[in-house]
């Protein structure tokens, strides 16, 4: 794969994006593509259930094409879930929750009803949002995965790269757009 594009396609209920190799194929499902000329950009967490074909997994490009997520549940105990750890989410557009933490906000795009094998968070701000992720995500069984990279999140010992790569990219899309280029 010595050129790579990206193009957006549907990963169950998330939007999600796949590498392509230079012949235009699927060849593993990796991140969410953002518009750079965007200043409202955002850090997207993909979150799907723990299971065993997940346990262990480190990066999505490891898991089978044909990979689906397992059932996390009905979308109204899905958010009763989050509510739980997250008392204060506001799910005032039952699909778009929205969290204001300190210095950060988090964004809860989830299906307004039906069954739930995955949902995205969009994350913009500055903070330690990765707190809340990862405390929600420990206490209901859940990956977190780092759509810049595709990479799982440690629930454990997060890295803050991902997170902290992200912000530079958006300050620095953000002065190129105020410098007018």
């Amino acid at each position: 794969m010595s050129e790579l594009g990206y193009t957006a396609s549907r990963f169950s209920n998330s939007v999600t994006a796949a590498i392509l190799d230079s012949g235009g194929r699927r060849s593993r499902l990796t991140s969410v593509v953002c518009n750079p000329r965007s200043i409202d950009v955002s850090w997207d967490v993909f979150i799907m259930r723990r299971d065993s074909t997940t346990e262990s997994l480190q990066s999505l490009v490891s898991l089978p094409e044909d990979f689906m997520p397992s059932r996390m549940g009905d979308a109204g105990a899905l958010r009763n879930r989050i509510r739980t750890v997250l008392p204060e989410v506001d799910w005032s557009e039952p699909s778009w929750g929205r969290l204001e933490g300190d210095g950060y906000s988090i964004e809860f795009n989830i299906q307004k009803e039906g069954i739930i094998d995955s949902f995205m968070l969009h994350v913009r701000g500055g903070g330690d949002a990765l707190v809340d992720i990862t405390r929600m995500c420990k206490a209901n069984g859940w990956l977190a995965v780092d759509c810049s990279d595709g990479s799982v999140i440690d629930l454990d010992k997060p890295s803050r790269e991902g997170w902290e790569s992200f912000q530079r990219y958006r300050d620095n899309v953000r002065a190129k757009q105020e410098g007018g280029e």
